[in-house]
């Protein structure tokens, strides 16, 4: 197996456990409001992933600034949807 297909794999991998753990995080077996503090775990575990997709499977770690001006892009994007629901919390 070469080194490419390793990376793949491993990121695969950690793409699977960042679904378990916002799985974990959003509660996805109770329907109930998040609080601030998950909401905030969720989009941090979301940015992650989005970086190890970018990173990995669209090859742009040789890249930094695509890859950290997307990264950034998707932070950007969480912090208004995470505000966004902080701000309509009755």
């Amino acid at each position: 197996m070469t080194n490419t297909y390793r990376r793949l794999i491993a990121a695969w991998a950690m793409l699977i456990g960042l679904t378990i753990a916002l799985a974990t995080a959003a509660d996805v077996t109770h329907s109930s409001r998040l609080g601030a503090p998950w909401l905030f775990v969720i989009a941090v575990v979301t940015v992650a992933k989005v970086r190890l997709v970018l990173a990995y499977y669209l090859a742009l770690q040789s890249n930094r600034e695509w890859l950290g001006g997307l990264v950034a892009a998707a932070s950007f994007t969480m912090c208004a949807v995470v505000a966004s629901f902080i701000i309509v919390r009755p």
